[in-house]
Parts: structure tokens; C-alpha cells; sequence
């Protein structure tokens, strides 16, 4: 049962293989055909006296346009309704107790007010503020000092490792004279 299965998806693949092949083979020449046809079609035709530019008649009563006439009229309704910020200006770092009195007073706007719940107090900035300072300027003087260091002019090295080489896998006569060789000393 099994070697029928296989056989029969096999004869399938080979059926789409070559319908898959004819239909790219011919597909061009089809196009192509296809093509010259609606040129002949277009050019047998003479009384007919079609614009091949078609361009379509510029509106303002597309629904862009709608949508912003009618978004600016409800603006233009709204305006005298929309709250306005109180006079005179108010910072927690130039006017402090202002700013504080802003949190709770019901005629500021309900948006200032939440923003001005949300702020911090001009102390706690500034104490944020130089504690960042302190680390930043902590981190550019790590980095200077990372960046101007050199390495020595002399590598210090232990004398006793001159000795350290096998005496028996020295060949004659290749073993160089290490007697003058004096350590500095710092």
C-alpha cells in the first residue's frame, strides 16, 4: 500500500513539474501576444479620440478636505471653552511656594495641576542634580586617567628566568653567554 502512495505522489510531482515548465516556457510569448493585441485593438479604431492621460479633476470635497474644514470649525467653536493657563508663570525652581499652590487650587486646570502633583520639589532636582554631577565628574576623571596612562618604558623581568631553559635540548654551541646581563633596579 505504501509503494502505491509513493508512486502516485511521485506521477503527481511529475504532472506539476511539467505544467509548472510549460506555463513559465509560455508565459512570455502569451504576455507579449497579449500585449501587441490591445495595441492593435486601440489603433484600429480611429473615430474614437481617447485621451491615453487621464487625470482626475482636483476638489476640495474630497473627504481630506471635509475632515479638516469640519475639525477647524469645531476648534474655531470650542476655543472660548478650552481652560486657560492662569497669569502669570510659575517654576518650581524660580517660584517655589507658587508652584507648591498650584497643586491643590481647583481654578488651575485640571492638566497643570496634575503635572504639578507629578513634579518634584526644586530641592530634591537640584540634589539629584549635583549627586549626578559628582558621579559624572567622578567617571570623566577615571576615564582621563585610563587614557593618558602609559605603558613602562622597561618591563621589569625576574633574572632567574634566564635559567629556566633545558640544559640537555641546547644544541652545542647555541647557548649564548647570560654573565654580563645585569638587572635594573627601581
Amino acid at each position: 500500500m505504501s509503494f502505491r502512495v509513493g508512486l502516485l505522489r511521485s506521477a503527481n510531482l511529475l504532472v506539476v513539474r511539467r505544467q509548472a515548465t510549460r506555463a513559465i516556457s509560455t508565459s512570455s510569448a502569451r504576455r507579449a501576444a497579449h500585449h501587441d493585441h490591445h495595441d492593435d485593438h486601440h489603433h484600429s479604431h480611429p473615430h474614437e479620440d481617447v485621451d491615453p492621460d487621464v487625470y482626475t479633476h482636483p476638489s476640495f470635497l474630497t473627504p481630506a478636505w471635509r475632515n479638516t474644514a469640519l475639525f477647524f470649525a469645531i476648534l474655531v467653536v470650542a476655543w472660548p471653552y478650552i481652560p486657560s493657563p492662569p497669569e502669570g508663570h510659575c517654576s518650581p525652581n524660580y517660584t517655589p511656594e507658587k508652584f507648591k499652590s498650584w497643586r491643590t487650587d481647583p481654578n488651575i486646570p485640571f492638566l497643570t495641576r496634575l503635572i504639578a502633583r507629578w513634579t518634584e520639589d526644586a530641592e530634591v532636582v537640584k540634589a539629584r542634580n549635583d549627586k549626578h554631577l559628582e558621579l559624572e565628574y567622578k567617571a570623566s576623571q577615571r576615564r582621563l586617567l585610563f587614557s593618558d596612562a602609559q605603558r613602562p618604558k622597561v618591563m621589569p623581568v625576574d633574572p632567574r628566568l634566564f635559567d629556566l631553559e633545558s640544559k640537555f635540548s641546547i644544541p652545542v654551541g647555541t647557548q649564548l653567554d647570560l654573565s654580563d646581563v645585569k638587572g635594573k633596579k627601581q
